[in-house]
């Protein structure tokens, strides 16, 4: 009887602490009480995320021709990277691409080759001014955010995503 009542308590309090986090997506990114949780590629309005300008230049200066993991593409239940080429403009670089399936539980973002061995995809906003990008034609970059993972790790810039 001891047992109910405390599984009951507990069950009672997990309830309470999941319903009072508050959440709140903003360009395309799911925050959990203020602290980016993870990619919600629905609220995406481009399927693709690119490494931001500061690294390309920065490669350009070192003149490393690839970037790592420099694309992005959501799908549906999986994301799709790739390496791309510094110089303008950035295209992929032909047999890097990789695919991963994606899946959310509990408010983080998993990662996986197999869809059998999961593993968790760390982000963090490293920049979240909106500014105008672009040299003749202009369009906003919403948000940088940095992902992570065992397989890849790289900044992406969220450009001309829906609002928040």
């Amino acid at each position: 009887m001891k047992k109910r009542i405390i599984l009951a308590l507990l069950s009672l309090m997990l309830s309470f602490c999941s319903a009072s986090a508050k959440e709140e997506t903003k360009w395309g990114v799911v925050f959990i009480n203020g602290k980016a949780a993870y990619v919600d590629p629905s609220q995406l309005d481009m399927s693709e995320i690119m490494v931001p300008n500061y690294i390309i230049e920065k490669n350009k200066k070192m003149e490393i021709k690839n970037t790592k993991y420099g694309r992005i593409t959501w799908g549906e239940s999986f994301l799709q990277i790739v390496d791309i080429q510094t110089y303008c403009p950035p295209i992929d670089i032909e047999g890097s691409l990789k695919e991963y399936k994606y899946k959310v539980e509990h408010n983080v973002m998993f990662l996986s080759e197999d869809g059998k061995t999961w593993e968790v995809l760390q982000i963090s906003v490293v920049d979240d001014k909106e500014k105008q990008i672009g040299d003749k034609h202009k369009y906003p970059q919403h948000m940088i955010i940095h992902l992570k993972c065992k397989w890849f790790e790289n900044d992406y810039a969220l450009i001309g995503t829906m609002g928040s």
